[in-house]
């Protein structure tokens, strides 16, 4: 998220002891490139800075950052890669609804779920579109 505009979408498949990690980034699109539905949710890199990024760049510190994490977590610090992400995914405070789970964000715990206090109590949710109260789609 981006200035309240999804710019990107990460998926995370874990497999018979694999992962595979997809990542989509807007990132010199315009607005009137989106579909009209989606133009008041969606934006690029380009849209909200008004910069034209060099795509090669943009993957390679995308790469590099993948690259540092995944030493991090080589090197035992796993608590760390999961407390930063927790932190970082803009989420933690936020109500959101994830298909008919309706509460507030707590925290990713240790192997990457949603914790989410409802009315009838903690969730803990693994998978599934995220809807935050305002609408927006992640």
């Amino acid at each position: 998220m981006l200035d309240g505009k999804k710019i990107c979408g990460i998926l995370v498949e874990h497999k018979n002891d694999r992962m595979a990690l997809g990542i989509g980034l807007n990132v010199n699109h315009c607005t009137e490139d989106f579909p009209d539905e989606l133009q008041k949710t969606a934006g690029s890199l380009d849209s909200l800075t008004n910069i034209s990024w060099n795509r090669v760049v943009v993957l390679t510190d995308i790469l590099n950052h993948l690259d540092n994490y995944i030493e991090l977590i080589r090197n035992g610090k796993l608590e760390s890669v999961r407390s930063d992400w927790s932190r970082r995914c803009g989420l933690v405070g936020k109500q959101v609804q994830i298909g008919d789970v309706l509460g507030v964000v707590e925290c990713i715990d240790e192997i990457g779920a949603i914790i989410i206090q409802t009315t009838e109590g903690t969730k803990r949710i693994m998978s599934g579109e995220i809807e935050i109260a305002n609408g927006e789609d992640t």
